[in-house]
């Protein structure tokens, strides 16, 4: 059988010559040549045929969608569970400087600073989304038309009676700003502020009530401990 393939061979590779037509341009016998090697190879069994071939450079493809799926899943954000601070723009940085709770008032004291180059003004943009839950399940919030009921109160810069402020204030280019948030019946079992939005507003860089600073997981010390 092996003397017959290879029989078989030899006459194709004669004929791969006489094949070709005189007047025949170069592609054309490029084209006959590559149809008999292949016809060959075949017949010799050391090569695969064009479906082969083809199924080979897609099997690859083939796998693209569940690849990317798990690059994706790598790449979820989840909520954190240590301490962190998001500010929705890198030209914002916050810090937090104590959050220290006497009888059942929390204060949440903070440090502001704007690196964007130039001054800007911010102001509070949303109270209906200023909120804050602690790990006991109550919730601090600064929408209640009664005072005596609210819960969140802030104040940025000089400003410490007027713990809601709606109008604009300066934040200097590079200057620390202090600002302080109050939440108020704070439970004695509570250990920390699980998380708290507080969404503030700034033309130049953008920031909304939709884009809010986020602090998450606030440890709580107690007076005298």
């Amino acid at each position: 059988m092996k003397k017959l393939i290879k029989l078989i061979t030899v006459t194709l590779c004669c004929l791969s010559v006489s094949a070709i037509p005189a007047n025949a341009d170069k592609k054309t016998e490029e084209q006959i040549k590559t149809g008999l090697g292949i016809l060959g190879d075949i017949l010799k069994g050391g090569g695969n045929s064009p479906a082969q071939k083809t199924q080979t450079q897609t099997n690859p493809v083939s796998t693209a969608p569940a690849q990317i799926e798990n690059e994706r899943g790598r790449g979820a954000t989840s909520t954190p569970t240590g301490f962190s601070i998001t500010t929705q723009h890198p030209d914002l940085k916050v810090k937090v400087k104590r959050c220290e709770v006497a009888g059942r008032t929390c204060i949440i004291d903070l440090i502001l600073e704007n690196v964007s180059g130039e001054d800007i003004k911010i102001y509070g943009a949303n109270i209906f989304k200023t909120v804050a839950y602690d790990d006991e399940g109550n919730q601090y919030k600064m929408d209640e038309t009664d005072n005596s009921k609210r819960t969140f109160f802030y104040g940025i810069g000089s400003s410490k009676t007027d713990w809601w402020q709606y109008s604009n204030i300066d934040l200097l280019n590079e200057v620390p700003t202090k600002a302080r948030i109050q939440l108020e019946k704070v439970p004695e079992d509570a250990t920390k502020i699980v998380r708290l939005v507080w969404p503030l507003g700034c033309e130049a860089l953008g920031l909304g009530s939709n884009k809010p600073i986020t602090f998450y997981n606030i440890p709580i010390s107690r007076e005298g401990n």
